[in-house]
């Protein structure tokens, strides 16, 4: 913004410039036409005008092409505006899915470990589960690593696991 505020700045003084040169140039012709010093003279500043037209349209031609990168930048920055919002809303909406699949697991649990402690009327004994495991263990194997609950062998196999291969309980 602040190059265009420059470029506009210089736009006005090349044009009081170049108002003012064309004054001059018209005053010296009009003063002596035979003078070949003048003639001279008006010939360079013709030149100059020329070359400040040019410089004239460049910095016009600038302005427009930043201008345009501008209005550019200013949609970019709209369109990143938009997917912030919806990365935000897409990872809220994903923390509520992770905060309700803990719960979730966390009844799972609860009613693994309630179902774990109800009596059995068969005769039998104590082995291990997993959080995530569809096998029961023995108190030693080495499946057992990342998480260990207590179960009624009888209960275990009435929830639908099967005996580990490895241990064999």
């Amino acid at each position: 913004m602040k190059k265009i505020s420059m470029l506009s700045s210089q736009v006005n003084e090349l044009n009081q410039e170049n108002n003012r040169l064309k004054s001059i140039a018209n005053d010296v012709a009009r003063e002596e036409n035979e003078s070949t010093s003048k003639q001279t003279k008006i010939e360079e500043l013709e030149k100059s005008i020329l070359e400040k037209e040019n410089n004239l349209k460049q910095i016009t031609e600038e302005k427009e092409k930043l201008s345009t990168q501008i209005k550019e930048l200013i949609s970019k920055n709209q369109e990143l505006e938009k997917q912030v919002q919806n990365l935000t809303s897409e990872k809220n909406t994903l923390e509520q899915k992770v905060s309700s699949t803990t719960k979730s697991t966390t009844t799972s649990k609860t009613a693994k470990s309630t179902a774990a402690e109800a009596p059995s009327t068969e005769s039998s004994y104590t082995v291990y589960i997993t959080d995530t495991g569809s096998k029961y263990h023995s108190s030693s194997c080495s499946y057992l690593r990342k998480s260990k609950h207590s179960i009624d062998k009888n209960s275990a196999i009435s929830q639908g696991y099967t005996a580990c291969s490895r241990c064999n309980p």
